[in-house]
Order: structure tokens, then sequence, then C-alpha cells
């Protein structure tokens, strides 16, 4: 286990990776003693790895009963065909097709794979192999999820960290960008584009990072001060989708000339680059000059005439920027209360702990 642990550190083989490989060699050993065939015990424990031992067991739940149907429809088209190339097609169609019927979706491809495996092996005895493939499937499911629940639970709050840190900096960095190329009457040029795309994707990825941490912790015991960290995290990335939100809306407005002389492009430059730098660090309190500087923005027209035969009238660019920008002042202003709160509450705890 030492010797595992080393490789963890090291980042050479992942956790998931070493309980895959301690899962298979679980499995194919139970099999081994009791001299049933270990390959469809050792495909269904490799694909029961997941992120979570929640996941594990929810899909444990549909592949049991989905690899069931694909042995079933084996032996039985072995029975009457024998190892031919039909009883193959037949094979998966059927499995895939039953699967679908009874919604086995996680359960599709273990049970197509044990369909189509056992044809070649059976020859005989169909009922009797049916079973032993259903005993071994137990195995590999019952195996690799007691090795997900108790080996190594996945603890993902250094990346969610490292993630909301980098959410951060590639929200700042969008919005002294998006804000630049309005000034300069541009659209979103393709590098931009592709870096709010980045921002989004891993915005999500860290989401999801969040609830695998949160089922994971259904299984096991954690501390108050783990969950409160999770739930702060929680909280950031609601700022940060809240920040994708008026960044999203920056990237799609028409370049067009803006009314503003210089001096007043300035001062929305200037906005543009203390919010940014405030995104980064939440942890400096710049309110004071956070309200001087909307007290300085510059005045917009709320709409420009249409040139539509309805004529209809639009909202303008400049409100569109100015609307974003003080949006984006109110989410800083939430964020450095979280900020505050959280080490509040760190200070407490840990006052509590040297008592």
């Amino acid at each position: 286990m030492r010797y595992f642990e080393q490789l963890k550190k090291w980042r050479i083989i992942g956790g998931r990776t070493l309980k895959t490989g301690i899962a298979v060699f679980l499995t194919s050993f139970l099999c081994h003693l009791l001299h049933w065939p270990s390959v469809f015990a050792v495909v269904t424990a490799i694909v029961t790895i997941e992120p979570t031992a929640s996941d594990s067991i929810r899909k444990g739940m549909v592949r049991f009963p989905a690899s069931a149907i694909g042995a079933a429809f084996a032996m039985i088209l072995t029975s009457f065909f024998g190892d031919e190339p039909l009883t193959y097609a037949f094979a998966a169609i059927l499995t895939i097709s039953f699967c679908h019927r009874f919604k086995l979706y996680d359960g599709m491809v273990v049970a197509t794979l044990t369909a189509v495996a056992m044809i070649p092996s059976t020859h005989d005895h169909f009922l009797i192999n049916f079973f032993v493939r259903l005993g071994t499937t137990t195995i590999g499911l019952a195996v690799s999820t007691l090795v997900n629940l108790f080996i190594w639970p996945p603890d993902y709050s250094t990346t969610i960290r490292e993630k909301v840190k980098n959410l951060h900096n590639h929200a700042a960095q969008l919005l002294e960008a998006r804000i630049s190329e309005l000034l300069q009457f541009q659209k979103s040029n393709r590098k931009t584009k592709q870096q709010f795309r980045d921002f989004v994707t891993l915005m999500n990825h860290a989401d999801k990072l969040c609830e695998f941490q949160r089922e994971e912790w259904k299984f096991h015991r954690n501390s108050k001060q783990r969950l409160r960290q999770l739930h702060y995290f929680q909280k950031k990335l609601q700022l940060i989708r809240q920040f994708a939100y008026h960044l999203g809306n920056m990237m799609y407005v028409s370049p067009s000339p803006l009314s503003w002389n210089e001096e007043e492009k300035k001062k929305i430059l200037e906005a543009s680059r203390l919010l940014a730098f405030l995104i980064r660090d939440p942890s400096i309190d710049h309110r004071k000059e956070l309200a001087l500087l909307k007290e300085e923005l510059p005045p917009s027209p709320m709409w420009t005439p249409g040139v539509s035969e309805n004529n209809k009238a639009f909202m303008s660019e400049e409100s569109i920027i100015l609307y974003e920008l003080l949006s984006l002042f109110d989410i800083i202003d939430e964020q450095r209360q979280i900020y505050q709160f959280e080490i509040r509450r760190m200070k407490i705890a840990k006052k509590m702990f040297l008592k």
C-alpha cells in the first residue's frame, strides 16, 4: 500500500486506476478459487469502477439484470444455432433492444459484451453456463463496488480549489479582453470565443466534481469543516456561473462606434481592470474605489433608433456594457462577503480546535 501511495503522490498512476487494478486482481482471484472463467467478471469489474461509490452501486444495480439478459440470449441462441455469425448478430441486436426497452442504459455495453463473448466458449450445459455467468458478473460487481467504497475514497477538494482559482483568472482575462475589443469596435475574435468556451467547460467540470464529492460523502463520515468547505466551493461556483452569464452577454454585443469620448472610454477601461483585479483576488476590500468608479462611469443613451421598416428602438451598446459592468460590481461585492465569512468561520474553527 505504501508504494501505491507513492505512485499516487507522484501522479504516475491515479487512484481510480489503482483501484481498478485491485478490483481486477481480487475478482480474478475469487473466480480462480471457484474454478469459474474470470473474463466476464473482470470486464464487469473494470466498467463498474466509477468516480464515486454511489455511482458504482447505482449502475451496478442496472448492470446485473442487463448482463442476465445478455447471457440468456447468448445461451438460447447458441443452443439453437451454435457458434455462427447470425448468432452473434441476433445476440447483440436482442440484448441492446431489451436493455433499451427496460431502460437499462448503463448496462447495455456490458450486457452486449457478455452476450457475444459467451457464444464461442459454450457448446453444452447451457443452463449451468448461464448461472455461472451470473455468478461471475455478481463477483465483478460486488468486488469493484466494495473496492470503490472502502479503498482510497476520492477527495476532490484540492482539485476543486484549483479549478475555482483558475476560473477566477479566466473570468478576469475574458473581461479585460472583451471590454478592450468593444471599445475598439471589434467583434469577439476566435481566441476570445475559444477562451469563453474553455471557461464554460472548466466551470461545468468543477460543478461535476462538487456533485461527485457530495455523492461520495453519503457513504463516509466527514467533519463539519470539510462539509462547510464544499458549501463554500458551491457558493463560489454559483457566482462564477453569474460571471459566465454576464460575460456571455458581452461576447455577443454587436460592435459599433460608441458615443463615449476618449476620457469616458478610459473610465470604462479602468472599471474593467479593477473588476478583473478583484475577481482574481476577492480578499481585497476596494468598496470605496468601486463606489467612486460607479459614480464616474459615463452616461449612455438608453435606446438607439431602429433601422427596420417598423423602426423599433433597440437598447444601445453603451447601455448594455454599463449594465453588465454594474452587474459584475454587485457580484464582486457578494464574492467579497462570501470570502470574509469563510475566513471568519475558519478562524472560529481554529480557535475551537486549539481549545
